[in-house]
């Protein structure tokens, strides 16, 4: 396995589940671009261009596989304030687009730069968001918006409001629990917000609990949580967090609420957007990974780097130094920010967009070129261009057909590029799934899924989860893959067992992947964990 440096070990190495045998040329192409129908807005977006900075797939309901995506809207008149939104059906050509208009309450502001999570109902969590956009040397404000997104209610689904956060939060980060229970933390509003809150999906209401700061002051001043705080959950309940500002850190709310265990900062103190990924290891030994990718890199002193092409890997889960401090992952062909990375069925790492020089030099400079970490090459590899560049404000998602959409930023040309992967670029034989007997699958359970008989000397390998996206602001914070143990297998079905347990793998709607000895995904069945 080439994947990690020769630092880790075997075991913490295998980040992508290695083993696959495969004639792939591993790359994929793109398919052409298009721009999103702005029928139906009663406000349309600024120079008619829809930016997609908030971007879920939609695991249930109606619309079961499409994008659900939001944009931001610039002030607008006190008391009418609106959220545009819409329901992307891509796999269709041309593609569809169902556009509505929620209207927001008096003063609370958008859910533009809001945090999100799909709850274990397959229901997607919103809260915070923005009140105020930058004006002369006003800064933008946050929002206390709470929303619950319930997919299969109506034709599009509906947006039910919630009470109110505590705190007012711009660029907050929401992480689901093994408990269900959802953090919200970080973001900012006249200032850092350097504490979390916990909302509960069952009672639907915020819980009691205030959280804590997170040792903030010297002689560290820029320990904080920060825009965005690239937070997930382990496996074994507690919540790792992986910068992108000035520190790691782990917390076990469930059982020491606000206690947060200071880790190794890496090689670099800030890696300011920056992108990252919890790839948990195979059942029955899970060693959690966290890989974290590019970013503008910053010292401890402020002294600035530019984007870095630096890629570290954590042993998230170890129980203290050494063996949790950050270490060398194969680093990036080109430095970049702004960028998303998606982890793919068959175990590789895609990367798409990103900026090329830091956000304060102008003009910027971007990379239409995606890169490829394959865990069998072990080095990345270009693939070919994009048609429009991705930076900021951009994102990126897993389709259930193996395909990756990708969307937004400020200085896209197109609103939207889907990129078929080398998987499904190489003419291999794909598995075929047939459908399930119930979408519904406990925790230990043993399960087998019937397929095609595939052609000599093919099989299917591994049965994989890959929980639908929910991602903002370069990041899917509840991202998560699992390779299922495989138990048996014969030239028509894999039989095989479910995670042990709800911080393995947390409650919810996951899409099921077949992948063969080659490396090629079956289309995504869709199950739910409870």
């Amino acid at each position: 396995m080439r994947f990690a440096s020769a630092a880790l070990s075997a075991s913490s190495a295998l980040l992508l589940c290695a083993g696959l045998a495969s004639a792939q040329t591993y790359q994929g192409y793109w398919e052409p671009p298009f721009d999103h129908d702005l029928a139906g807005f009663t406000i349309p977006p600024p120079g008619d261009e829809f930016v997609s900075v908030h971007m879920a797939l939609i695991p249930k309901g109606p619309n079961r596989g499409k994008v659900l995506v939001w944009d931001r809207h610039d002030n607008q008149p006190k008391g009418s304030w609106i959220q545009r939104w819409s329901v992307a059906d891509v796999a269709v050509t041309p593609p569809v687009f169902q556009n509505g208009n929620l209207t927001l309450p008096s003063a609370k502001g958008d859910l533009f730069c809001a945090g999100h999570t799909w709850t274990c109902d397959g229901d997607l969590f919103v809260t915070g968001g923005t009140t105020f956009y930058r004006e002369h040397h006003e800064d933008f404000r946050g929002g206390v918006l709470t929303y619950i997104y319930e997919p299969d209610l109506g034709s599009m689904g509906e947006w039910i409001r919630m009470q109110d956060s505590k705190e007012a939060r711009w660029y907050p980060t929401t992480t689901v629990l093994g408990n269900d229970q959802i953090i919200n933390a970080g973001g900012t509003d006249d200032g850092y917000v350097d504490n979390y809150e916990v909302f509960d999906p069952h009672a639907r209401t915020w819980l009691t609990f205030n959280g804590s700061r997170l040792l903030d002051g010297p002689p560290r001043p820029y320990t904080r949580f920060g825009w965005y705080p690239r937070l997930f959950l382990l496996s074994s309940g507690q919540v790792f967090l992986a910068g992108m500002w000035g520190v790691s850190a782990r917390l076990d709310h469930e059982n020491a609420p606000g206690v947060w265990e200071l880790m190794d900062d890496g090689e670099y103190f800030r890696y300011v957007y920056n992108t990252a990924v919890l790839v948990p290891n195979l059942e029955p030994r899970y060693e959690d990974a966290v890989l974290r990718l590019g970013g503008d890199a910053f010292d401890v002193g402020a002294i600035g780097y530019g984007p870095t092409n630096v890629v570290e890997y954590c042993a998230a889960g170890a129980a203290a130094a050494p063996a949790w401090n950050w270490k060398k992952a194969p680093p990036l062909r080109r430095g970049r920010m702004h960028a998303n990375a998606v982890v793919l069925p068959d175990g590789s790492l895609l990367v798409i967009g990103g900026r090329l020089n830091s956000s304060d030099v102008f003009p910027g400079l971007f990379t239409r070129v995606p890169e490829l970490l394959h865990p069998e090459v072990g080095v990345w590899q270009d693939q070919p261009n994009a048609a429009s560049p991705r930076d900021y404000h951009s994102t990126a998602a897993l389709l259930p057909d193996g395909r990756v959409i990708s969307a937004g930023g400020e200085a896209a040309l197109w609103d939207y590029q889907v990129f078929v992967p080398h998987y499904l670029a190489d003419g291999l034989p794909r598995p075929v799934l047939h459908p399930l007997a119930s979408e519904d699958m406990g925790y230990g359970q043993v399960c087998t899924f019937q397929h095609d008989v595939m052609p000599a000397g093919t099989k299917v390998q591994k049965a994989v989860l890959v929980r639908p996206a929910s991602i903002t602001h370069h990041t899917d914070f509840d991202a998560r893959y699992v390779a299922l143990k495989v138990l048996g297998q014969d030239s028509g079905s894999i039989t095989v067992v479910t995670p042990s347990g709800s911080r393995r793998a947390p409650r919810g709607y996951y899409m099921l992947f077949l992948v063969s000895n080659q490396g090629v995904p079956s289309e995504a069945g869709w199950v739910r964990l409870q």
